[in-house]
């Protein structure tokens, strides 16, 4: 256990500045003191006062990095690991919030459960006149793969507090669709083992005129290199788990429909995952209804 260990934030930041100010004063008001914040500007048009924002944050470090050009979230998380110098590390968006005890409590997890790799809270998602819980999971240990492979649940970015010899700068790729998803599986394929808090210490705030469009194109270059990965592979194979990961990979597929542009990298997916399934049968039928229901034939 280290006395007072230091927490690293990683935040993207895009331009957004009303809500990052909101994000700052969330951290700020952390009863947990020892932080530092990185944000990492992924080459807003928005000139930001620095100084004003480290101001915000009354006694705590900010640390911030321009990027010459746009490349995504992805990219700068990996960045901002990179500089990062705490034992623990988070990566929390640009327009999400943290209640008060969210770093006390989850730092309390890690201090006390050597075998964690990392701890998730409860969501609070936030739309215009509503909000409601995002997981309805008790608190305890969880075995990730479970989760993700068989429950099919997963945990908003910013709710999750990481160890740092687990959440490495090499598994945030530079994708802008389902980069979290690459990491995560990256990161705890080795050490599986996470901790869930069932309270929302974290708030997500749904506005689909801000977010990150959707990219079919790079969802589908990130499940490719996740079906790709010879690690990947290895560990599913001697956990005897390459079907669930199949059943993976189809569930994320029907969350999109699709143009006949993405029918390439579509049927790539499909001549490798068919290396992993013992029913080549039906896996077939089960790709060929997905291509039939989620694909449109009219748009390029």
């Amino acid at each position: 256990m280290v006395v007072n260990p230091l927490v690293s934030i990683v935040i993207p930041i895009f331009n957004r500045l009303d809500l990052l100010k909101n994000t700052l004063l969330s951290i700020e008001g952390q009863t947990f003191n020892s932080l530092e914040v990185l944000l990492i500007d992924d080459a807003s048009e928005t000139v930001f006062n620095i100084q004003e924002l480290q101001d915000m944050l009354v006694g705590r470090s900010l640390r911030y990095h321009k990027l010459n050009k746009n490349q995504g979230p992805g990219k700068a998380r990996s960045i901002g690991r990179a500089l990062a110098k705490g034992q623990y590390v988070a990566y929390l968006d640009s327009d999400d919030e943290w209640e008060p005890t969210f770093l006390e409590e989850t730092v309390a997890v890690l201090e006390t459960h050597d075998a964690v790799s990392m701890v998730f809270t409860n969501v609070l998602i936030k739309r215009k006149h509503s909000s409601q819980k995002r997981l309805a999971l008790t608190t305890g240990n969880y075995d990730f793969f479970d989760l993700i492979f068989n429950k099919k649940l997963y945990w908003a970015t910013g709710a999750a507090l990481w160890r740092s010899n687990i959440s490495l700068a090499e598994n945030w790729k530079s994708f802008r669709d389902h980069e979290d998803y690459v990491h995560d599986i990256l990161s705890l394929l080795q050490a599986p083992q996470i901790y869930h808090l069932e309270t929302p210490l974290c708030i997500v705030n749904k506005n689909d005129s801000l977010g990150i469009p959707r990219s079919n194109s790079d969802m589908l270059k990130s499940l490719l290199l996740l079906s790709r990965s010879k690690q990947i592979i290895k560990n599913l194979s001697k956990e005897k788990k390459k079907d669930e990961f199949v059943s993976f990979i189809v569930w994320r597929l029907y969350k999109r429909n699709y143009k006949i542009k993405d029918l390439k990298r579509l049927i790539l997916l499909y001549y490798i995952l068919i290396n992993y399934t013992d029913d080549f049968k039906l896996f077939t039928i089960t790709f060929i209804r997905l291509i039939k229901r989620k694909l449109n034939y009219f748009k390029i």
